[in-house]
């Protein structure tokens, strides 16, 4: 006893640090109808947004650069130039030195960011945003061409140089059009700092990023089973080009999703399908579960979870098909609307008339929506014709979110009716689509584009246009007479002055064109933001008789909120990660698969 006394007395003079207690496993908070489906049994890991950065130069720049460069950044574009093929024989670049293109004043050091969306796939493109290096004198990036650069995390760390980075970008700079005078009430989510601009899909991944579940509780045996359930006859309508299988079963806890080819432009769609998939292989149950979902999405209390709702009916495959026909004119807007969304992304072409009646009833709130399910029918053989031939209708709407939504799917899935021309240089695309309700749309994201409706539209005549302090002048003396245009592109450049007839598409050819392009068409060579900035003006002043859209963007704000995060967190690699954390484990509520 004295010597049981006197070890613990012994072991009071040192103080024990107790254990940490174990992380508790992720449990299931969703609703409870969908109890039983793989997302209560998992969580989603990997899926989020991943902010990339890096260093480059922008060339091309009208003596706005600077030569201003820390030593150890210089010496690290040094190299990267010579990487790339500066100076050496046989490159587009033999003519360059590194060290004199830094120091010119046509180029600048910029710092580049970009956010790669969750879930992308290899050759995802994703804008970025290009800012002139801090306290340099470069004062303007206008005209300028960023040269390729490689976007990692901590890509602004220079002792931090990932083998594989996951990004890069190229591409011309896109500077905001109405930094001096922005029209009221437009949405722009632009700086007035000429010395920040963005690349319209300049980014582009070069991997998948990775997608896994991970499971609640460790089992082999239910890893192997959710896999085999994923991977099922026409569950997510693998193609032949896919030459793995969806999902692959990895460890007890961890089970990999590879991206479909049909969903490499809609990774969310096909990972929530999969999440509302029923772990319930039988028909029977599939078919009570549909009724019982039924029943939930009636209850007004409930339908906040309609979009949740349409999963789960899509992942129950075409056999839920004839249940789903029996609510395409139901008389709840919302049960109608819901099941039409799962019918149609199961290529049912028996919703053609109900959605084609939805999205022409001007009173409907579900106008937009409507549109875009005949456009996702598109995709769908059998369907095509008759869903590009209400789509076509729908262009000429009064509704402006309609009739984009309308362009928008026929341009995905390839319409015929939409002409195009591409300015390659500056990979810039004009669109023109035939319509009875004029417009002028411009992209901020994405790709560079100008899409005019109207198929005839013109710039009326006679006209007196003057624009950037006379630089760019059009004049038509008579109605329906050519346009004679003037235009100093810079103002080291020769005056250009050409004709033109009086379309808004010729005028927007025109002033994108290089010099002396296309035989005897005189290009003027204009950057995006002036060609954007002219043809608002045109439609201001009246000289265009159509409203000019802008498409709205919220870049800017999203890449400062991830630099925010990256300044509080410096060694965090991804500065969102937002896993899903209502999926986790199955509670007491009957979704365990033991019980199914």
């Amino acid at each position: 006893m004295v010597f049981v006394t006197c070890l613990l007395g012994a072991c009071g003079d040192k103080a024990v640090t107790p254990l940490a207690p174990p992380t508790p496993a992720p449990r299931y908070t969703g609703p409870t109808f969908l109890h039983g489906t793989i997302g209560s049994m998992t969580t989603v890991r990997g899926y989020f947004p991943l902010f990339v950065t890096g260093f480059s130069l922008v060339a091309n720049l009208d003596n706005t650069g600077s030569a201003d460069c820390p030593p150890a950044l210089r010496q690290w574009l040094i190299n990267e130039a010579v990487r790339q093929g500066f100076g050496e024989v046989g490159t587009p670049y033999e003519h360059l030195r590194p060290a004199n293109f830094i120091a010119s004043d046509t180029t600048a050091v910029v710092t580049v960011s970009g956010i790669i969306p969750a879930g992308a796939a290899a050759g995802t493109r994703f804008d970025l945003v290009v800012e002139a290096l801090r306290q340099t004198q470069t004062t303007s990036l206008a005209g300028g061409v960023l040269y390729t650069t490689e976007l990692s995390p901590r890509g602004l760390d220079l002792s931090h140089a990932p083998l594989n980075p996951p990004g890069e970008g190229r591409g011309p700079i896109f500077l905001n059009p109405f930094a001096l005078a922005s029209p009221e009430g437009m949405d722009i989510d632009a700086t007035d700092d000429p010395r920040i601009g963005r690349v319209l899909g300049g980014g582009q991944l070069r991997r998948d990023r990775p997608l896994q579940l991970g499971l609640n509780h460790a089992s082999h045996t239910l890893a192997a089973r959710i896999a085999d359930r994923l991977n099922g006859p026409g569950l997510l309508q693998q193609m032949p080009e896919d030459d793995r299988p969806f999902a692959e079963a990895r460890t007890s806890d961890l089970i990999e999703l590879n991206i479909l080819t049909r969903y490499r432009g809609d990774t969310t769609h096909m990972l929530e399908v999969a999440r509302h998939v029923f772990l319930n292989p039988t028909q029977q149950y599939a078919r009570a579960k549909a009724r019982e979902l039924l029943t939930v999405l009636e209850q007004p209390s409930q339908q906040r979870h309609a979009e949740r709702i349409a999963y789960a009916w899509e992942a129950m495959g075409k056999q839920n098909l004839t249940f789903l026909r029996t609510l395409y004119d139901h008389p709840d807007p919302v049960v109608r609307m819901t099941a039409l969304t799962a019918a149609t992304d199961l290529g049912d072409a028996r919703v053609l008339p109900s959605l084609e009646a939805v999205a022409t009833q001007q009173s409907a709130g579900s106008q937009d929506q409507a549109t875009r399910l005949l456009g996702r029918l598109m995709r769908h053989d059998g369907a095509n014709f008759r869903a590009a031939s209400v789509l076509r209708k729908l262009v000429n709407s009064e509704d402006q979110m309609v009739r984009l939504a309308a362009f928008e799917k026929l341009d995905r899935y390839g319409s015929k009716v939409i002409e195009r021309r591409i300015v390659s240089h500056k990979l810039l695309e004009i669109d023109v689509i035939a319509s009875d309700r004029p417009m002028v749309y411009v992209t901020r994201q994405g790709r560079p584009r100008i899409v005019i409706f109207g198929r005839n539209l013109e710039i009326e005549t006679p006209l007196f246009f003057s624009t950037w302090g006379d630089r760019l002048m059009m004049r038509a003396k008579e109605p329906n007479g050519l346009v004679e245009v003037y235009c100093r592109p810079t103002t080291a450049s020769e005056a250009i002055e050409a004709q033109s007839l009086p379309t808004v598409v010729e005028i927007v050819s025109l002033m994108a064109a290089r010099p002396g392009e296309d035989g005897a068409l005189r290009g003027f060579d204009l950057d995006y933001a002036r060609i954007v900035s002219t043809l608002e003006q045109l439609t201001r002043e009246g000289w265009i008789d159509a409203p000019f859209v802008m498409e709205s963007s919220d870049l800017m704000q999203r890449v400062a909120e991830h630099q925010l995060n990256e300044a509080r967190e410096p060694g965090r690699p991804e500065s969102d990660v937002r896993e899903r954390q209502d999926l986790a484990e199955p509670g007491d509520s009957g979704d365990n698969p033991a019980n199914q």
